[in-house]
């Protein structure tokens, strides 16, 4: 069966089942605010754009309390979870507002908060690109480093079904 929804209309029912249906990594994007204070909120839309230059691209809810920290700062990491970071994943998804105080963290030389315990690799960035797209920013950055964590390795925690999965490294 084909459904076609007409234009202008908002996102349908079988569209969300069909994406839900696509799997993804899923990243925390961590920054701080105008005052200092980290901010961060969970994605599934992380993506590379380019190697040469190294580039990462995301796009935020455009209701999301954390996307005018990132505008702001014009800088932000993409913290990419481990397998063991369901709970991390969870917490940075919710409305919480004490989720640094409930996740270690530890600050890039830039300043920028940084899941180190919860992140099989974290890109920094800055901001190179936005653009409007429907009920989302998409925001391209310039990736300035590339942070590993003191133990490599592990596997990479994955959403899809509307459900975590740890994807089991080969």
């Amino acid at each position: 069966m084909t459904t076609t929804a007409p234009p202008g209309t908002a996102v349908t029912d079988e569209f969300r089942a069909a994406m839900a249906g696509l799997a993804a990594g899923v990243c925390v994007i961590t920054t701080t605010g105008a005052d200092g204070s980290p901010s961060g909120l969970t994605v599934s839309t992380g993506f590379s754009v380019s190697v040469t230059p190294p580039m990462f691209g995301l796009c935020v809810d455009v209701r999301s309390r954390t996307l005018p920290a990132v505008l702001e700062r014009g800088a932000f990491v993409a913290n990419v979870l481990h397998g063991g970071a369901q709970e991390v994943a969870t917490l940075f998804a919710s409305r919480a507002t004490d989720k640094f105080a409930r996740t270690p963290h530890r600050f890039t030389p830039g300043g920028l908060p940084w899941l180190a315990e919860h992140s099989l690799r974290s890109v920094e960035c800055t901001i190179t690109q936005t653009a409007d797209a429907g009920d989302h920013v998409i925001i391209l950055g310039a990736v300035d480093a590339v942070h590993a964590p003191a133990v490599a390795g592990g596997s990479a925690l994955a959403y899809v079904d509307r459900r975590f999965h740890t994807l089991p490294r080969s």
